[in-house]
């Protein structure tokens, strides 16, 4: 006598963690003495819980609760933010 045996074998695979999306604007554009105010948004495509800040060596201020960031450039150093 001969059996066929068949296994079945399920995998569930639980979507890795995506990471935050955030936009704004792509490009700032400031004049000397006058104050650039604008904000970004963020949201996390998996719902999980995350922080948004600036480092310390971009000049102005960043509002990390608002997502706002100010700043009066006064003089040309130039800089980039990313």
């Amino acid at each position: 006598m001969e059996y066929l045996i068949l296994l079945t074998q399920s995998i569930h695979c639980l979507a890795a963690n995506r990471r935050p999306i955030l936009s704004g604007p792509e490009f700032l554009n400031a004049r000397l003495g006058e104050t650039v105010t604008y904000t970004v948004s963020a949201v996390d495509p998996d719902g999980d819980p995350f922080s948004v800040w600036i480092e310390d060596h971009i000049p102005g201020d960043f509002n990390n609760k608002t997502l706002t960031y100010t700043w009066t450039p006064h003089d040309m150093e130039p800089f980039t933010l990313m």
